[in-house]
C-alpha cells in the first residue's frame, strides 16, 4: 500500500512463522498510527486494527503471539485519551479489550504475553492514578498480582517464566526506591520475594530464567552503578546462591545459562583489572575461569553459549594488546580455539553472532584492511573465514 504525503512507517515485526510482516504506520496524510499486515514475500497491505475514535492512535509497543495468530497492542482506541490493552486476530476480525476499566486518568503502560498464549500481564494505574500495579488476564479473568505497595511504590518491570506459569516482577514494594524481585503464579496466589536482604544502597537490576523454568538469576547494583554481583535462586523461593566471587568489582552483563539449566557463564572483573570469562554451577559451587591468561588491561567483552551447551564462544583481547579476536572454549574448560581469521595491523573483531543450530558464526571485523569493517562467516569446526558483505 503506497504511503500518502507526510505518512511514515514507525516500526515492524515479523511473525514467528516468518510468513507475515506487521508494521505500525500512518499511511494517510496526517492520519493516526495504525497496524497493518503484509506477506513477508510482498503483496497487498491490510489494516489490522479497527477505525479509531477521533484523536486515537496505536501506541509503539505491540506484540505477536508465538503461534502467529494474534496481535496484542496498546491504543487510544475507544476512550480518548485513555490507553488500553487490546488483542485482535492477525487475519482480521473484532478487537477485544484485555485490560479492566481504569480510574480517571489511568492508562496501561506496558504488557507482556505468555509464551503459551493463554495469558497476558499488564502494568497500569488501574485503581489509583499514577500508582502502577501489575495485573494478569488469563482467558478473560483479571487478577492483581503484586502485593501491597509502600507509599509511592510502583511495579517497574515484569516477565513470564519460559513455561508461562509464573510471573516475576520488580518493584519497590516494601521500601520506597529499593527495587526487589518477586514471583507469583500467573493466576495470582502466593507471593514470594526472591532476592536476599539488600543493603540500603542496593537494588535488583536485572533477571533471567533457566530454560527449565526452575531457576531465576538476578544481578544487583549499588547506588545505581554498574552491576556488582549475581545470584541464583529457585523460582519458588529459597536461599539465593552467590554466583560471583566476594571480591568481584563488577559483572559486565547478567550471566547466561546453559541449555541444560545447570551452569551459568558470565564476564566479570573479579580477580584482576581484566574482565574475564567464568562458569559456575547454577546451584552454586566452584567458580572456574574459562579464558586463557590475559595481559594487564586486556579482557573479554562478549560471549555466548553454543546451542548444544558444550562450548562458549567469546570475543576478547587475549593474545595481542588492543586487538580483539574471536575464540571458542569447551564449557568444561581447556585450550581456547581461535575462530577469527588473521587480522591486519590494528584490525579488530567488533562483534559476533552465533546463527542457528549449525553453529555457524557471523562476525564483523576490519580483518583485511584497517578501518574497513566487513562481515565474515566461520564455523566452530572449520577454519573458513568467508567475507560476505563489505562495509
Amino acid at each position: 500500500m503506497p504511503l500518502g504525503t507526510n505518512a511514515k512507517v514507525y516500526s515492524f515485526k515479523i511473525t514467528p512463522d516468518n510468513a507475515t510482516v506487521v508494521y505500525r504506520a500512518n499511511q494517510t496524510e496526517f492520519g493516526p498510527a495504525e497496524l497493518y499486515r503484509v506477506p513477508v514475500i510482498g503483496g497487498t497491505a491490510v489494516k489490522i486494527t479497527p477505525d479509531l475514535a477521533d484523536g486515537g492512535n496505536i501506541q509503539p509497543n505491540f506484540s505477536i503471539s508465538t503461534d502467529s495468530q494474534t496481535v496484542y497492542y496498546l491504543a487510544r482506541q475507544d476512550a480518548i485519551p485513555t490507553i488500553e490493552l487490546y488483542k485482535i486476530p492477525l487475519a482480521g476480525g473484532a478487537s477485544t479489550t484485555l485490560s479492566a476499566p481504569l480510574v480517571a486518568g489511568g492508562n496501561v503502560s506496558s504488557f507482556v504475553v505468555s509464551p503459551t498464549n493463554n495469558a497476558v500481564v499488564y502494568k497500569a494505574d488501574q485503581e489509583v492514578d499514577e500508582r502502577f500495579e501489575l495485573y494478569s488476564n488469563v482467558e478473560g479473568t483479571i487478577t492483581k498480582l503484586n502485593g501491597l505497595l509502600t507509599p509511592n511504590g510502583d511495579v517497574a518491570f515484569a516477565s513470564f517464566s519460559p513455561n508461562g506459569n509464573t510471573v516475576i516482577y520488580l518493584a519497590d514494594q516494601q521500601t520506597d526506591t529499593v527495587n526487589e524481585l518477586y514471583s507469583v503464579p500467573v493466576t495470582g496466589g502466593t507471593l514470594t520475594k526472591l532476592n536476599h536482604n539488600l543493603a540500603a544502597d542496593e537494588n535488583v537490576l536485572a533477571w533471567n530464567y533457566s530454560p527449565d523454568s526452575n531457576w531465576v538469576i538476578y544481578s544487583i547494583n549499588k547506588n545505581f552503578s554498574n552491576p556488582k554481583d549475581a545470584y541464583s535462586v529457585p523460582i519458588t523461593g529459597g536461599t539465593p546462591n552467590k554466583l560471583t566471587k566476594p571480591s568481584s568489582s563488577y559483572i559486565q552483563f547478567l550471566p547466561t545459562i546453559t541449555p541444560d539449566s545447570q551452569t551459568a557463564v558470565y564476564i566479570a572483573q573479579q580477580d584482576s583489572s581484566a574482565t574475564e570469562l567464568y562458569r559456575v554451577p547454577l546451584a552454586g559451587g566452584p567458580i572456574t575461569t574459562l579464558n586463557a591468561p590475559l595481559a594487564a588491561g586486556n579482557g573479554v567483552v562478549q560471549h555466548t553459549i553454543s546451542f548444544d551447551g558444550q562450548s562458549v564462544i567469546y570475543l576478547a583481547t587475549q593474545e595481542n594488546d588492543n586487538q580483539r579476536e574471536l575464540y571458542s572454549i569447551p564449557l568444561a574448560g581447556g585450550t581456547p580455539t581461535k575462530l577469527s581469521g588473521p587480522l591486519v595491523a590494528n584490525g579488530n573483531v567488533s562483534t559476533f553472532r552465533l546463527f542457528s543450530s549449525t553453529n555457524r558464526i557471523f562476525y564483523m571485523a576490519d580483518q583485511r584492511t584497517d578501518e574497513v569493517t566487513e562481515l565474515f562467516a566461520t564455523y566452530q569446526e572449520y577454519k573458513l573465514f568467508l567475507p560476505l558483505i563489505i562495509r
